[in-house]
């Protein structure tokens, strides 16, 4: 998983993304995704 946001990043500077303690987010021009425990939240 880790390898393909590095992908998606390098190839679209407006998404970027974080790993912590707490899961993966992923920061998009339109929505912030927040991967937490296995779950997909959009907001």
């Amino acid at each position: 998983m880790y390898e393909d946001l590095e992908e998606r990043n390098d190839k679209n500077s407006d998404i970027l993304y974080w790993a912590d303690a707490n899961g993966i987010g992923i920061i998009t021009e339109d929505e912030v995704i927040m991967i937490l425990s296995q779950t997909t939240f959009k907001s």
